[in-house]
């Protein structure tokens, strides 16, 4: 076995020649291998630790810049997959199907604050009536009947 099985090591390349950012590169090589704790500075090897922090104390103003506004990229990238998938749970409810949820428990004589608390916890207390036009609809990824 080689240092290659147990480290992550990889070489920066002539960038220009590849035509390539530092910060393409960058997330290429992070994206080549996404398990492992090549970055951790308790967890790493020291041969990773040393190899990783002369990159990155290498970086000019230009570049850290570049790797701010990418991290935040990131960060919201993340943030709106989080709540898209947050749309997939069955307890999630457009705020219309909310608004409809509260107006119902309202008009059945129940606290505006405790209908809101119901809804947004994804809660929901069946009508007392079955022809209640206002009632939620069943959620799109509840298993069929």
């Amino acid at each position: 076995m080689n240092d290659e099985d147990f480290y992550y090591i990889p070489e920066l390349p002539d960038l220009k020649a590849l035509n390539l950012s530092f910060i393409e590169w960058l997330e290429e090589a992070l994206e080549t291998k996404t398990s492992g704790s090549y970055m951790h500075q308790e967890h790493s090897f020291e041969e990773e630790e040393e190899h990783w922090t002369t990159i990155a104390r290498n970086l000019d103003e230009q570049q850290l810049q570049e790797l701010d506004k990418r991290i935040q990229d990131l960060r919201t990238i993340a943030w709106n997959m989080r709540a898209f998938q947050k749309k997939t749970e069955s307890t999630y409810y457009t705020r219309k199907e909310q608004s409809e949820y509260v107006e119902r428990r309202v008009s059945e004589g129940y606290g505006r604050w405790q209908a809101k608390r119901e809804a947004r916890e994804g809660k929901l207390v069946p009508p007392r009536n079955r022809d209640s036009a206002s009632a939620l609809p069943e959620s799109p990824t509840a298993p069929p009947k």
